[in-house]
């Protein structure tokens, strides 16, 4: 099976999460490919072009965040994966979506935010074949998901000495 992983984004919370669930993929055996958004949206961000002597952004945040998405066409088309596993979600075009499932390919959705994004969360996975919901209450909400709590990297989140550094 192949699983094409689209971060969220975001370089914090979400990211680890996002990492998380590559790893244990990757542990599990599975071909896994990344689809880095987070450092396309960075890189679109900070295009600039020369007006009167100085830089300025060559484009809006918006346009910025559409051609760091708009690659996911053609990585979804090159490696044709079985699962496009989002992360959060918050960049990605239900339209996008819609279109990457009538081509064959599964997604899954990680829904990071719950509750605090309920109403965003319901809507958009409208689209998904499969909900990953990270808190129980309002899971009933949601079609054809699953609750799984935030996990740990045991790598990464473990306790401290307790002293100071």
């Amino acid at each position: 099976m192949k699983v094409l992983a689209v971060s969220p984004g975001p370089g914090f919370s979400v990211q680890d999460v996002h990492t998380g669930w590559l790893e244990a993929l990757k542990g599990l055996g599975v071909q896994t490919a990344e689809f880095n958004l987070d450092g396309r949206i960075a890189f679109y961000s900070n295009v600039t072009m020369p007006r009167d002597g100085q830089h300025v952004p060559a484009l809006s945040n918006d346009a910025a965040v559409e051609l760091a998405v708009n690659g996911l066409y053609s990585t979804c088309y090159q490696l044709q994966p079985d699962v496009l596993l989002v992360t959060s979600g918050f960049f990605v075009p239900d339209e996008m979506l819609d279109l990457i499932r009538s081509r064959g390919t599964r997604v899954v959705l990680i829904h990071t935010e719950e509750p605090y994004e309920h109403d965003k969360d319901l809507a958009r996975s409208l689209h998904a074949d499969v909900n990953i919901v990270n808190d129980p209450i309002l899971l009933d909400d949601f079609e054809n998901a699953w609750y799984l709590p935030h996990c740990y990297r045991p790598a990464v989140h473990h306790p401290g000495t307790g002293k100071s550094s």
